[in-house]
């Protein structure tokens, strides 16, 4: 998902503040004339998406490795811990 900060980068990128509401639709899109922008356009939802699949991988190892607990232990005299 597209979130504040992509908006922002687009709004740059096109020349004036783009924000999604409930007037925002495909029509008004083409009527803007962003597809000019297209490519730059492009990457920012790549990036976007990226960042989504990321982020859901990151919450459902959190959730997962929450309850678990983990004591480090000093490897000999080296100054490295280990998992004990």
């Amino acid at each position: 998902g597209l979130r504040e900060r992509h908006w922002e980068e687009i709004s740059n990128i096109v020349g004036f503040a783009m924000e999604p509401d409930s007037s925002f639709t495909l029509s008004r899109v083409i009527d803007m004339e962003v597809s000019k922008h297209l490519d730059q356009l492009q990457e920012i939802s790549e990036a976007a998406a990226k960042e989504y699949a990321i982020e859901k991988v990151r919450d459902q190892m959190l959730e997962e490795w929450q309850p678990l607990d983990f004591e480090f232990k000093e490897w000999r005299d080296t100054g490295t811990f280990i998992l004990g």
